[in-house]
């Protein structure tokens, strides 16, 4: 299953540069949307919402230093509602690229520490298909 980037569509006019690490990145940006997909539609489905099979809900959209993660909520009978997973780290020199990052408002991640990175592994289980992690213990 292809990740459909509604903003973007299947060709984008945004380029990743052509290097190894960018091409990886775009391929681990694409499986994150598709687990986060698979996850939500997982829980959802437990409690009977069929319709919910054929319906991506997670996008991205490239800036210039993060990538949003973009939940889409586009069910025929409910409003288009959509909200921000996360940010993976695209070219900020103070995080590894593809850390994942928690989001602080719709166009600004929190920036006191990655969660975890997606080209080193980035499981989606329990409540990760709602966000990133929370720091515990406030570190």
């Amino acid at each position: 299953m292809l990740c459909i980037n509604p903003i973007w569509g299947y060709n984008t006019s945004v380029t990743f540069n052509k290097d190894k690490m960018k091409t990886k990145l775009k391929i681990k940006l694409e499986k994150l949307c598709n687990d986060l997909d698979a996850k939500t539609k997982e829980f959802w489905l437990d409690g009977g919402g069929k319709e919910l099979e054929k319906y991506p809900f997670h996008t991205y959209k490239q800036g210039s230093k993060y990538i949003k993660i973009i939940y889409n909520e586009t069910l025929p009978y409910s409003a288009n509602k959509r909200s921000v997973w996360g940010y993976i780290n695209y070219s900020n020199p103070n995080f590894k690229v593809g850390d994942v990052l928690k989001a602080q408002t719709w166009s600004t991640p929190a920036l006191n520490k990655a969660r975890g990175n997606i080209l080193e592994g980035y499981e989606i289980f329990g409540d990760r298909i709602f966000s990133p992690d929370y720091l515990l213990g406030g570190k």
